[in-house]
């Protein structure tokens, strides 16, 4: 929300706000304007997988321990859904 703000996406009474800590009241108007979040694009990476079946329309597989499952902030690479591409591409 910080982020917001400061990068103007947030109003109070039609102005905009870039300070965080600005002060509001009772009666103020807030208004924040938010943006969709960029597509998510995830590669292939030939990381080992642990299937336990395969036909042409499943996939079942063992996910080890601490694995991310999805490519998110701070966890771009090495998950599960990488594997996957890799595995099925």
């Amino acid at each position: 929300l910080a982020a917001a703000i400061k990068g103007g996406a947030v109003t109070v009474n039609g102005t905009a706000v870039t300070k965080p800590s600005a002060a509001v009241r009772a009666g103020d108007v807030v208004a924040l304007s938010v943006l969709p979040p960029p597509p998510l694009e995830a590669a292939p990476e030939p990381i080992p997988l642990d299937v336990v079946y395969e036909d042409e329309h499943l996939l079942v597989v063992n996910k080890r321990a601490g694995m991310v499952t999805h490519p998110a902030p701070g966890n771009w690479g090495g998950t599960l859904v990488n594997a996957v591409l890799h595995h099925c591409g």
